[in-house]
């Protein structure tokens, strides 16, 4: 029914990863390559590894042959890519690639008939998805856009600006609960482990609890912060009582640049609870490295609190090897599931996935898991470097990442984020968050 709506409207998918986005890609793809024999049919994703992804996912349910596909990146000379417009007919691409091609006169936008865009909750403000789009439309209306999500947004205006962009005229949603999605879906059961803190994480906790407190009294007595107690606070709350204060004016220059700069600090720090809180010492660590190189930082690591206490303190736990609590937990948890499996049958295959927002720990988590070699062998996912302080893979690493894991190179993949790729990719045993 969904591939139906596709077919003849524009039409946003929304389902889970895993449950079939891109054979419904597949099916609506071969369809307009079939109905148009001069038309030509688009699909988009934001990376490379996943363009090279779907070309096999979607070559395993088309029946189209493989000198009608051409893939196309930025690295390929444009004199190739003009070409390749010109003589196939079905194309996997980066958006960028289509919007440079279409602006500079190289991709036939006459003849578009399906534009499919993976991912398709990144087609905000001027992003390149929504760039094509305009730009098609300025050419010609007759072309069927599907846009495929697993998370389309997390508000309304955010699902509204996304149904804007791409011309959408019918959203089909489906969650794993829905009657006609459940017979294709393996049983899971869902625990949640709540861990108790550990004496270091509480220590630092309120020591970092001090550091805070300095500025919040501080801008308390400006009169433009209302809460009393660190505890109470978080980023959302602190930038309204920040707007507030802009809008209210009528300050001196020199007492508004220091409530600025107050306002900057604690809003960091209130970060870093969160890196502490939630992702582990060596995080906040680098938290805490990386606030020398701020210039609203400088007053606050030249403090007592931050220079004598809160940073030797860190220190001293993460070279000893002492941890967040949540680590041992997933380490335990990881282990006790690879022994199950041994003990029930030393050749039977299984695979773990473990996510996590913040790129140190999961190198934390994975230097943890590789101590359980051989039974566990682990690898790790993660985006690419965005500073200098962080270390992160390119796309091709990316890529030999996925095809190591899908083909059973490795059984444990700790990863930051997971985008779309294929069916049978992101399949696992046990999945930890």
């Amino acid at each position: 029914s969904i591939v139906q709506a596709a077919l003849f409207q524009n039409t946003l998918v929304c389902l889970p990863t895993g449950l079939g986005k891109t054979f419904i890609a597949a099916v609506v793809m071969y369809n307009f390559w079939r109905w148009y024999p001069e038309g030509k049919v688009v699909f988009r994703a934001p990376t490379r590894p996943l363009v090279a992804q779907q070309i096999g996912a979607c070559q395993s349910v088309m029946g189209i042959p493989r000198a009608e596909i051409q893939e196309l990146t930025g690295q390929q000379q444009v004199s190739v890519r003009r070409r390749a417009w010109e003589e196939k007919r079905i194309f996997f691409a980066t958006p960028h690639v289509v919007s440079n091609d279409m602006l500079a006169g190289h991709f036939p936008t006459h003849q578009l008939v399906c534009l499919v865009v993976d991912e398709a909750h990144k087609a905000t403000g001027d992003y390149a998805f929504c760039r094509v789009v305009r730009e098609a439309l300025t050419v010609t209306p007759h072309f069927r856009v599907l846009a495929l999500s697993a998370t389309p947004g997390n508000d309304l205006p955010s699902v509204q600006n996304l149904i804007n962009n791409l011309l959408i005229a019918r959203i089909e949603l489906r969650t794993e609960n829905d009657p006609d999605v459940q017979p294709y879906t393996h049983g899971k059961s869902v625990e949640q482990v709540v861990v108790p803190a550990n004496a270091e994480l509480r220590r630092l906790r309120g020591v970092y609890a001090r550091l805070q407190q300095v500025y919040l009294n501080r801008l308390r007595g400006f009169g433009v912060c209302y809460d009393s107690n660190v505890e109470d606070l978080f980023r959302g709350k602190l930038m309204k009582q920040r707007d507030a204060f802009r809008a209210r004016g009528g300050m001196d220059r020199a007492r508004a640049a220091q409530i600025e700069h107050d306002f900057a600090a604690l809003e960091r720090l209130v970060h870093g609870q969160k890196l502490l809180d939630v992702h582990g010492f060596g995080a906040f660590l680098q938290f805490l490295e990386d606030l020398k190189d701020k210039n609203f930082a400088r007053e606050l690591c030249r403090g007592d609190i931050y220079r004598e206490e809160l940073l030797p303190l860190v220190q001293r736990y993460v070279a000893e090897g002492k941890c967040h609590p949540k680590l041992d937990k997933v380490e335990e948890l990881v282990a006790a599931h690879f022994r199950r499996l041994s003990m029930a049958d030393p050749t039977a295959q299984s695979r773990v996935m473990i996510f996590s927002q913040y790129r140190h720990s999961v190198e934390e988590i994975a230097a943890r898991l590789a101590h359980h070699a051989p039974h566990v062998k682990v690898m790790t996912f993660v985006g690419q470097a965005t500073n200098k302080s962080s270390k992160g893979l390119n796309q091709r690493e990316q890529a030999q990442v996925v095809q190591q894991f899908k083909t059973g190179g490795d059984n444990t993949l700790v990863a930051t984020s997971i985008g779309g790729g294929g069916p049978g990719i992101w399949e696992g045993d046990l999945i930890v968050f």
